[in-house]
């Protein structure tokens, strides 16, 4: 077995989907909707957990770019809502 090297081909445009942790399901929907408040895309709920503490929500989106995504990426994670991005 030889080791893939290098990044995957993405071709694009494509959805892409992100998930989104932080502590208020309400703050990480108003994050999304500051940075993306025209673009088409979906956000779902996805987990929360044992003991309340942090959520998850999933964010699908159609990127046209590797740039776009990448930018996206950022983007998010600096919001301070959202605590980390998948």
């Amino acid at each position: 077995m030889q080791p893939i090297g290098g990044s995957p081909i993405i071709e694009y445009p494509t959805d892409w989907s992100y998930t989104l942790l932080g502590w208020d399901e309400a703050e990480i929907r108003a994050a999304v909707g500051e940075i993306i408040p025209t673009t088409e895309h979906t956000l779902c709920f996805s987990h929360r957990s044992k003991r309340g503490t942090y959520c998850s929500l999933e964010l699908v989106i159609e990127v046209v770019t590797e740039e776009e995504r990448l930018d996206l990426y950022t983007r998010l994670g600096e919001h301070e809502a959202i605590r980390m991005v998948l």
